[in-house]
């Protein structure tokens, strides 16, 4: 049962556990992005392979690979940037005195 205004105490409420989620969330983003860039600067035929992707008669690089990646990282990074961000409180609304 909740009283007032408490959150349950949770692991998911603990501002530790916050921390390491962002923390690992823009470590995953910028890596993404990275990925992103060596997708698009690599033929697929140059490609580890444990990528996605790896074709080894082509030479072009992989557009399309390289796009997702791209979305999922920014993505990434747009949940830590809100995820971090300043909390409203429930009587501030933002208006003028």
């Amino acid at each position: 049962m909740l009283s007032g205004n408490k959150r349950p105490r949770g692991v998911w409420y603990n501002r530790g556990m916050r921390k390491l989620i962002n923390a690992l969330a823009v470590i995953a983003g910028l890596g993404l992005i990275a990925l992103a860039i060596y997708y698009w600067s690599t033929p697929a035929d140059v490609l580890p392979h444990f990528l996605p992707g790896y074709v080894a008669a082509r030479t072009t690089p992989h557009f399309k690979h390289g796009v997702g990646s791209l979305i999922v990282g920014l993505g990434l990074l747009a949940y830590v940037w809100f995820a971090t961000g300043k909390k409203k409180r429930s009587g501030e609304h933002g208006q003028a005195n």
